[in-house]
């Protein structure tokens, strides 16, 4: 089983919900990292969970979802400064 597949698994489980992995750099909570934080959204909105994967580079953390058939969602220009990027 990989790294994200048992977050994923309880995120679908719940009703029609999507997660998302956002990637955060230096979050204030964990300075020095690379913080992958599940989200899941669904109709009514969207939900941070307890889930949260470090990485000491940014390209392991991006090994890492694109090694789950992640799909690259580039950072909104309004998106936190330290959002690099997202993930569904």
């Amino acid at each position: 089983m990989t790294i994200f597949n048992e977050a994923r698994f309880r995120a679908m489980t719940e009703a029609n919900c999507t997660p998302i992995f956002t990637v955060y750099d230096s979050p204030t909570d964990m300075p020095g990292w690379f913080v992958v934080r599940m989200h899941i959204a669904n109709k009514d909105g969207h939900r941070g969970t307890d889930y949260a994967w470090t990485f000491l580079k940014l390209e392991d953390a991006r090994d890492a979802l694109e090694g789950e058939g992640l799909i690259l969602l580039p950072r909104d220009e309004k998106d936190d400064p330290k959002i690099v990027e997202s993930w569904i």
